[in-house]
């Protein structure tokens, strides 16, 4: 009896030891993270075009503890959304771009676009739209690496109001992305 339990006990260290050599292999893991990026916009009527600049920190806090370990960042969706709204039946902004840059630069680069927004159906609705994406695997690289260096991300929203009536309101982005961290390389 003595003996097999010494067998047994042998046998689980042995294996935890083989295991610990290939914890790198085995340890990755995806979180899911979701940022919003909120735009106040408030343009009096005439103006045909707005530019609104946000600074967020792509990383919910609760996730900081896994910077260590991040391997990549796929970003799954952004979609737009109006939260509030102030105005016409038809009013329709077009051809917003998103942009990104770390903050204290001007080097923006540009993240993607949605050709027209319909301001009062989306919010009656509370509908969503997809920004489309320009080069998705050029931008989760460098986003990766902001977010490693603690730097936090200017997102600046251009869109232009072809109608020219004032404008009031809170459009949503909401960055949904995974978080690949682990010990794997």
């Amino acid at each position: 009896m003595k003996k097999s339990l010494k067998l047994f006990v042998m046998a689980v260290l042995m294996l935890s030891a083989v295991a610990c050599d290939q914890l790198e292999d085995l340890v990755v893991t995806k979180v899911p993270g979701v940022s919003n990026i909120d735009y106040k916009i408030k343009e009096p009527a005439g103006s045909e075009a707005f530019v609104k600049v946000q600074p967020v920190e792509l990383v919910k806090p609760d996730s900081l503890g896994y910077k260590d370990h991040l391997r990549a960042l796929q970003i799954n969706s952004i979609a737009a959304q109006v939260l509030q709204y102030t105005g016409t039946e038809s009013h329709i902004i077009s051809d917003l771009k998103l942009y990104y840059a770390q903050e204290g630069t001007t080097a923006y680069t540009e993240l993607g676009t949605i050709d027209t927004l319909d301001l009062y159906n989306l919010a009656v609705r509370e509908s969503i739209v997809y920004v489309q994406f320009i080069d998705k695997e050029r931008d989760e690289p460098i986003l990766k690496e902001m977010i490693l260096a603690d730097k936090k991300v200017n997102f600046k929203l251009v869109g232009l109001n072809p109608s020219k009536k004032g404008i009031e309101t809170t459009i949503r982005f909401r960055v949904d992305a995974n978080l690949s961290v682990g010990l794997k390389n």
